[in-house]
């Protein structure tokens, strides 16, 4: 299981050789070290509405086809309002074994602005995350410079391992299907 080095969390990305596909979605803190970009055969980067960049969209419509990245390093504020749809539209966009590191605004249970609280609480974000399917490999809260939930995330694919065990063939079932293959051969079928 992947896991978070707390010098540089984003080297997780780079694990799987040079043919991924990395997302670079919202402006990382100043802090968190992007993925060095030798180990990706394409990245994109991606603005939020309101930011400046390449390219910039809807986190609800992401302007990509499904399961085009292997990788994605995400940072973003995650309005409460719409936080399923945002990490949905997350989930289409990665390919089946894809990781991403989550950067979200992280709050304290006491820290409210106003009506609305201001971040999510661990507790908060890891509901919102099983919700949207994601299995979380690791999870750390760092200090970037104002406090972030760094969440190393996987597809939760709705597959589960078959559990492989020897097979026990019985004598009939091996000796009449012996008894087929032989019968196939003298026809030349």
């Amino acid at each position: 299981m992947p896991t978070l080095d707390p010098a540089r969390p984003a080297t997780a990305l780079e694990a799987g050789g040079d043919t991924a596909r990395l997302l670079i979605a919202g402006r990382p803190p100043a802090k968190l070290a992007e993925p060095d970009e030798v180990h990706f055969e394409r990245i994109v980067r991606l603005a939020w509405p309101g930011q400046v960049g390449p390219v910039t969209a809807d986190p609800t419509r992401l302007p990509f086809v499904e399961a085009m990245f292997d990788r994605v390093l995400l940072t973003s504020q995650l309005p409460r309002a719409r936080a399923r749809t945002d990490l949905r539209e997350l989930w289409r966009i990665m390919a089946p074994a894809a990781l991403a590191l989550l950067a979200i605004k992280a709050r304290r249970p006491w820290q409210i602005l106003g009506w609305q609280p201001v971040g999510w609480t661990q507790a908060d974000l890891a509901q919102a995350l099983d919700d949207a399917m994601f299995v979380t490999h690791d999870w750390r809260v760092a200090t970037l410079p104002k406090r972030w939930h760094l969440v190393l995330v996987g597809k939760a694919d709705g597959l589960r391992p078959a559990a492989v065990q020897a097979a026990t063939v019985t004598a009939p079932v091996a000796a009449a299907n012996l008894g087929r293959a032989a019968h196939q051969g003298e026809d030349g079928q």
